[in-house]
């Protein structure tokens, strides 16, 4: 019914009206003499954790506003939509910022609350639990900085290379690696804060939780964007390192060099490019360790697929194996073979 009654007053987006520092004018409900509360929410609703944020300002405005034309009380929700893959216990914070707003006359401090959530609740006299919740506060803030208005479950779940999970990424890069410190330091400021036994553990497990969950979100993007970068990488030193082999292969003229010494064996379809007038060598000869060879043959080689093999492979036996070829009186060829 304030929701409602709010559009009727001015046609004002409900968040503009719930954030919003001015008293509204008197509802028209309130005019007909029926009874209206004010429905303000945790904001936890398809998020790993509530943006307490825009939660608190939207209870503090609704609760304040609904004092001041008469609502009969608040009713805060927490809409646990998405099979509520939050923890139930991560809603304390508004949910008791809430109370105190609706048991207060008039606009309830947020600093304030802020400042004292912890030790009340927790037992916490250290001050850790409070900046652990103003860090989670700033990491949504970090991400609707960039237009992602939820620390949500969408950005948990969703494929960085596909489909939205490429918008995503464009807009989580360059602040990833914050959104991770930020979520980092939420998460040690609650550990520390355990060490003392503090009261209400169950709560203190779901802020780890949804600390530990805002922090993948942001390596998830992360490191997408490292392996996109490598692979980038990779194409580029790929493309350096074959294009000059390649280009070597409309070289060949009349006569076919007799040993080509090159580090990369490619698989090229050359044609009869290879094909020499006369043979390139015709005697025999000794190839030195650590030198590929390339020797041209006489005939047709439309399809050079033996020399996609690699180099290293024929280099790592040549550097071993020395072939010896005798021919003695008789003229009969005769091989020795040298191991090393």
């Amino acid at each position: 019914m304030a929701i409602t009654a709010a559009r009727i007053r001015n046609g004002s987006p409900l968040s503009e009206l719930a954030n919003s520092a001015a008293s509204p004018a008197k509802l028209p409900f309130t005019d007909a003499g029926m009874e209206t509360w004010v429905a303000p929410g945790v904001n936890g609703w398809n998020k790993v954790w509530p943006d307490f944020g825009v939660a608190l300002l939207n209870i503090r405005n609704f609760t304040r506003d609904g004092q001041a034309l008469g609502a009969v009380g608040q009713l805060n929700t927490t809409w646990d939509d998405d099979g509520a893959q939050r923890l139930p216990n991560s809603g304390w914070y508004a949910l008791l910022f809430g109370a105190a707003a609706a048991w207060q006359p008039g606009e309830s401090s947020i600093p304030d609350f802020q400042g004292s959530f912890g030790r009340v609740f927790h037992g916490d006299e250290t001050g850790r639990i409070d900046q652990a919740q103003q860090k989670l506060i700033e990491a949504h803030a970090l991400l609707r900085s960039r237009g992602l208005y939820y620390g949500s479950d969408w950005l948990f779940w969703i494929d960085p290379w596909n489909g939205e999970g490429v918008d995503a990424a464009r807009r989580l890069r360059g602040i990833a690696p914050q959104l991770r410190v930020l979520a980092e330091d939420a998460l040690r400021l609650a550990l520390a804060a355990r060490a003392a036994a503090p009261r209400e553990p169950e709560a203190l497990d779901a802020l780890e939780l949804g600390a530990r969950k805002l922090d993948l979100i942001g390596q998830k993007f992360e490191f997408a964007d490292q392996v996109a970068q490598m692979y980038a990488r990779a194409q580029q030193l790929a493309a350096r390192v074959v294009s000059p082999a390649v280009q070597r292969t409309d070289d060949v003229a009349g006569i076919a060099p007799a040993f080509e010494h090159d580090g990369l064996a490619v698989a090229a379809d050359v044609g009869q490019k290879l094909n020499a007038v006369r043979v390139a060598d015709q005697q025999f000869g000794m190839v030195h360790p650590r030198q590929g060879v390339i020797v041209a043959r006489v005939g047709h080689h439309q399809f050079v697929a033996d020399v996609a093999r690699a180099v290293l492979e024929q280099q790592f036996l040549l550097e071993f194996q020395h072939l010896l070829v005798e021919i003695p009186g008789d003229r009969k060829l005769r091989t020795a073979l040298l191991e090393f």
